[in-house]
């Protein structure tokens, strides 16, 4: 399962759990990741965004090319970052 925004790149943070008697341990944050379908070429292909991406227009008739596809895939910044 991806954990890793398609376009932003956004992924999970590891953060510290500060309690009362301010003992601290680890928990992870993981970002909002919805399943969107976009065109590649002339194939559907779904992938994993973030809500924010989503709220901001970015997934609405996006279509890349298979070169844009697999170089977003191997990137820790996503397509747009």
């Amino acid at each position: 399962m991806a954990t890793k925004c398609f376009l932003s790149g956004k992924k999970p943070v590891t953060l510290k759990k500060v309690s009362h008697s301010h003992i601290r341990t680890n928990r992870k944050v993981r970002p909002n990741l919805q399943t969107v379908t976009i065109l590649v070429g002339n194939n559907k292909k779904k992938v994993k965004v973030s809500t924010k991406m989503i709220k901001k227009g970015r997934t609405i008739g996006l279509k890349i090319t298979k070169q844009q596809y697999k170089a977003a895939r191997r990137s820790a910044a996503g397509l747009l970052g």
